[in-house]
């Protein structure tokens, strides 16, 4: 997601032959993606990815900002290294592919 202008979540859809794919392909980029559909998975364990977001949120927030009445977020310090990763990887693509996308958009 970090190559989309805006984007800092979305749900990808995947079509793979198995598991050992090493070429999967993406079918679609939703930008509301259905968190609870991952819950319980066809394959593969169950997952909190509703709960996981809304923690990753939360420990972002209360970094970023003064928060004086702050939430104890188990596993922060991963949260906030994982969103660090994305936004120097989301500001590098922006920082290479701004003049073609302003050219793209600017003169048309």
């Amino acid at each position: 997601m970090a190559s989309i202008p805006g984007f800092y979540t979305a749900g990808v859809d995947l079509m793979l032959s198995s598991f050992e794919d090493v070429s999967p392909k993406v079918i679609e980029i939703n930008s509301y993606p259905m968190l609870g559909i991952a819950v319980f998975p066809t394959y593969g364990p169950t997952t909190t990815p509703s709960k996981d977001y809304f923690r990753a949120v939360v420990a972002r927030d209360q970094f970023m900002n003064d928060t004086s009445n702050s939430y104890e977020i188990e596993n922060s310090d991963t949260y906030l290294k994982t969103y660090f990763k994305f936004d120097r990887r989301r500001t590098a693509l922006y920082e290479k592919f701004y003049v073609e996308l302003s050219e793209i958009y600017v003169n048309q």
